[in-house]
């Protein structure tokens, strides 16, 4: 369930009506196949999109839901986890959009998270996800 697309709102819902069978489940996810973690991921930021002529919107960057980041991931070591998963061929068959949303992730991580009470929500440009992408591919295809 964690890879179809369209999944937030069906694990949102999942998790209002069952939060305990919800968190359950992800964590079971997590131990069952650590590339899951680039799900999770996804469902912990946020895109900002600036919309075109046609209607359609490139992604410009991205900000963390810090109420939900805690719930699946553990704060303290999401860094060491992506640097592992990153590694692993599986990695590099998520579609690009979840990569990204890792990235992100990542980035804002590595910056550091604010406190609990503080109401901002941490934020990443597109340009350094896309940057972060690049290294982390390159240094997959040296190793």
């Amino acid at each position: 369930m964690l890879s179809l697309k369209g999944n937030a709102m069906l694990l949102y819902l999942w998790h209002c009506f069952d939060k305990q069978g919800h968190d359950e489940y992800i964590r079971r996810e997590l131990a069952e196949d650590e590339c899951n973690l680039a799900f999770v991921c996804q469902l912990c930021v946020g895109a900002w999109r600036q919309l075109g002529d046609d209607g359609q919107g490139a992604i410009t960057g991205w900000s963390l839901s810090r109420n939900s980041f805690g719930r699946y991931i553990d704060e303290d070591t999401v860094c060491e986890s992506i640097d592992r998963i990153r590694l692993q061929p599986a990695f590099w068959k998520i579609d690009n959009v979840t990569l990204q949303a890792t990235a992100a992730v990542y980035l804002i991580a590595e910056k550091g998270l604010p406190d609990v009470d503080d109401s901002t929500s941490p934020e990443i440009s597109q340009e350094e996800v896309e940057m972060m992408l690049k290294n982390w591919r390159d240094e997959y295809l040296e190793g």
